[in-house]
């Protein structure tokens, strides 16, 4: 069963200036609220680059390896996620896709879980949360919104 979380937007500004916030692995935890720390030495991303983050869902707190697995500049970018601890296999992967419209940009962002290492009773749970649910609560592109329409 496929576990893909969606959302999108539409951000008033270039997706140039979009991809300079979204690719600095340094702003990741003021556009990411779920995002609570991120080791990393790089400003700039490209294929292959990893870096630690730690990231609170519910409860305690998870550190993990973070590797771009895609990256076309202000066109898409993929991260794949593992290596997170307290016992938990697999991996989850998060994916951004920008279209540009002079200075309008549409922002898609998707989230995979399907091979998150779930117990498999929850992943027909969070199916139908996201298939029929309500969004509850700022997610990644209204933190990346807010953030790049504030000229940060």
């Amino acid at each position: 069963m496929k576990i893909i979380m969606r959302d999108r937007a539409v951000i008033n500004a270039t997706a140039e200036a979009i991809w300079k916030v979204l690719c600095n692995p340094q702003n990741m935890p003021r556009w990411n609220s779920k995002c609570l720390t991120l080791k990393s030495g790089q400003t700039n991303l490209m294929v292959g680059n990893q870096f630690r983050a730690t990231f609170r869902l519910t409860g305690p707190a998870n550190e993990c390896t973070c590797e771009v697995m895609e990256f076309e500049p202000a066109r898409s970018f993929r991260l794949r996620y593992f290596d997170m601890g307290r016992g938990i296999r697999g991996e989850v992967f998060e994916s951004f896709r920008l279209k540009s419209d002079g200075n309008r940009t549409r922002v898609w962002h998707e989230v995979d879980l399907t091979h998150a290492g779930l117990p498999w009773w929850i992943k027909p749970v969070i199916w139908l949360i996201n298939s029929i649910g309500r969004k509850s609560g700022p997610g990644p592109v209204d933190g990346l919104k807010r953030l790049v329409e504030a000229g940060n």
